[in-house]
Parts: C-alpha cells; sequence; structure tokens
C-alpha cells in the first residue's frame, strides 16, 4: 500500500513534501511568501486536507507512478541500480543504507489438501494427497495441532535441502540469507551454525558428515541442489522416510516408487498454492526454480 499526499495549493509543483511553520501570528499572515503557505501545524506534525491512498500489483507499478510524480510516499526501498540516477537527481534526497527489519520468505500452508486432510474446495475430496498428514486432530477445530508428525517434518527438511539460501541470497537480489524468521540486524541475528545443523535428522551420518548451516550440507553455486549433489539426496532421502517415495537411483537421487497423488496434486499447479508468496521478485523466482527441479515444493523454516 502507498500513499498519495494531495495538497490544494502547488499540485503542479514537483518538490518533496513540505511545510513551513510560523508563517502565521495569529490569524495574521507574516510570511513573504505570497499566497501565504496555509499548513496547519499540531503537536503531531503537519496536516493535509486530502490523502488519496493507491494499491498496486508489484513493487515495478508503484516506483514507476513515483518517478512520474503521481506518488508523494512510497513503501518500498529503492532498487540498488537507481542509487546513482537518485543522488544526482534534485527531486530526490536518499537517506543514508540502514538494515530493515523486513523479512521476504515462503511460507508452508499446512492447512493444504496435499498435506492435511482437509477437502478440496472443487471436488470435496479429501487429503493428504501426498500420503503424510503433517497434522494431528480434526482440521479447523480445537483438536487440530499443526506441524507435529515426523512425516511432516521429514518432507519440509526435504524441501529445505533444495535450496542453498546463501547462494540463492547472493545471486537472486542482493538478499542476506536467514535460517531463523529474525532479521539480521538483531544481535544475534539468529541461531549458531551448530544449532541450525542439529535440527537435520540426517546430521550428522556415515553419508552426510558435513554441514555448512540449516538444512545445508554442500554449496549449490546456482542457489539451488541438482540431482546427484549431496543436498539434493538428502532431500530424496527425507522424502523417503516420509513415506513419498520407495526409494531413489543411483548417483542422481531421482525418487523412485512415488505416491501417485503427488503427480495428481502438484502444488504450484493448484489455483490456491501450497505456500504463500510475499511482495519480491527474488521469491517469485524461488518458486519457479522449484517447480522447474520437479519436486515442486516451497520453503521456510521448519520446527523440525
Amino acid at each position: 500500500m502507498a500513499f498519495l499526499v494531495v495538497f490544494p495549493y502547488y499540485a503542479n509543483q514537483v518538490t518533496p513534501v513540505r511545510a513551513i511553520p510560523g508563517c502565521f501570528l495569529g490569524t495574521q499572515c507574516i510570511c513573504q511568501l505570497a499566497p501565504c503557505q496555509t499548513t496547519t501545524w499540531s503537536p503531531y506534525g503537519p496536516i493535509v486536507q486530502n490523502l488519496q491512498l493507491n494499491f498496486y500489483s508489484d513493487p515495478s507499478a508503484e516506483l514507476n507512478d513515483f518517478l512520474t510524480g503521481h506518488l508523494d510516499i512510497t513503501d518500498l526501498a529503492v532498487p540498488t541500480n537507481r542509487y546513482s540516477s537518485f543522488d544526482l537527481s534534485q527531486d530526490f534526497v536518499q537517506s543514508p543504507a540502514t538494515g530493515q527489519f523486513g523479512l521476504f520468505g515462503i511460507f508452508f500452508n499446512g492447512a493444504s489438501s496435499r498435506f492435511t486432510a482437509s477437502k478440496e474446495y472443487d471436488t470435496g475430496a479429501g487429503g493428504p494427497f501426498w500420503g503424510c498428514n503433517w497434522n494431528t486432530g480434526t482440521p479447523f477445530t480445537n483438536t487440530e495441532q499443526t506441524y507435529v508428525s515426523q512425516c511432516g517434518i521429514s518432507m519440509r527438511q526435504a524441501f529445505l535441502h533444495l535450496v542453498d539460501r546463501p547462494k540463492f541470497a547472493a545471486s537472486f537480489g542482493n538478499l542476506v540469507a536467514l535460517a531463523d524468521p529474525s532479521p539480521p540486524f538483531k544481535d544475534p541475528s539468529g541461531s549458531s551454525v551448530a544449532t541450525q545443523c542439529s535440527w537435520d535428522s540426517l546430521y550428522p551420518s556415515v553419508q552426510y558428515p558435513t554441514c555448512l548451516g540449516a538444512y545445508n550440507f554442500a554449496d549449490d553455486p546456482s542457489g539451488f541442489a541438482q540431482p546427484g549433489s549431496p543436498d539434493f539426496c538428502a532431500a530424496a532421502d527425507h522424502m523417503i522416510a516420509a513415506g513419498v517415495a520407495t526409494g531413489e537411483q543411483a548417483g542422481s537421487c531421482t525418487l523412485t516408487g512415488v505416491n501417485s497423488g503427488v503427480f495428481a496434486h502438484r502444488i504450484l499447479e493448484f489455483p490456491q498454492p501450497a505456500f504463500q508468496r510475499g511482495g519480491s521478485r527474488s521469491v517469485l523466482r524461488f518458486g519457479l526454480q522449484l517447480r522447474v527441479l520437479g519436486l515442486h515444493g516451497p520453503s521456510g523454516r521448519t520446527d523440525g
């Protein structure tokens, strides 16, 4: 959501929002400007007569409206490739770069019929179609407990191994990789590497003796684990442990004996996807790349 401040005077003047105090002495205008600036002041700042809220489908549309003078205040960060042009322009004043506490991520939808006993909205067929119920109890009642089953923990850890968070963050959006739902500007910013590695049920083991961080056994330069890589094989092992498949091919670790419900009820082709996307192109690219990998999975912090 973005804000458009509409002023009754000087509507065609392209300048930052400003207010000039001290123009009135009682009801008498004492400003040197004509007409007198009519900004009204209160203890908490200036007041304007009109406030218009504009809604945008994506950050680019909002930025374009701002650059063309249709928007006074935005709620998005300036893209790094525009820093120099903004610094050279007299129409913009940029603050020094500061750390933010906002987070972008992809989050599991534990109510999806892929992963629990809820029903399809159109056919009424009941899940879990992938063969593992992440929850216990009756869906949408006070008996339901979410994200508690061991097979669900294994599935979520499988999804997480498909993405190399540090490599993805560095390559796809000038981001900071997070292992916890905690911004990097907090102190401490999150769990230690030793704690992150302890979350994974496959580590340490003979097959996986090395851990670089949360669900990351080796570097994946593209940002995504490729067939045959340690993390792709770890994802396959977690899926087998969850009962989603019965085996894997030697070398590539491609799953075999996959539950038929996985192919009949894929995640990204579902009208209401099994994960939610934030307002970031990097997050959208993240989801599309997982579709290319074939497991069609979301990512997010698991409580495993």
